[in-house]
């Protein structure tokens, strides 16, 4: 039973959650996905074989089921094609800005 109350003790919401975006991701605005290809502001790109697309919980989701729209950061592989995505949440898209205008 004291297991139970420790389970019940810890806060395992998404809301606290924080993960690393990595250091070479590339700003971008998703405007559409249609695998293997993804169009990112103007560009439209290649999804690599082993993409791996992150969304707003960092859960890893399957090419067709994140939001069509919105802020990402992305890695390209060495051929250029998207080897990761991940879907910003307002709060990291506001400190991405806020991190540009200072620079």
């Amino acid at each position: 039973m004291p297991a139970l109350a420790l389970v019940a003790c810890l806060d395992v919401s998404p809301v606290h959650a924080y993960r690393i975006l990595p250091d070479n991701a590339v700003p971008g605005q998703l405007v559409s996905v249609d695998p293997p290809w993804v169009t990112i502001d103007k560009k439209v790109l290649r999804l690599a074989p082993g993409v791996r697309i992150r969304d707003r919980n960092n859960f890893i989701s399957p090419a067709g089921t994140f939001p069509l729209r919105g802020p990402i950061v992305y890695t390209l592989d060495p051929m250029g094609y998207v080897l990761g995505i991940w879907v910003l949440t307002p709060e990291e898209h506001a400190a991405l800005k806020a991190r540009s205008e200072d620079r």
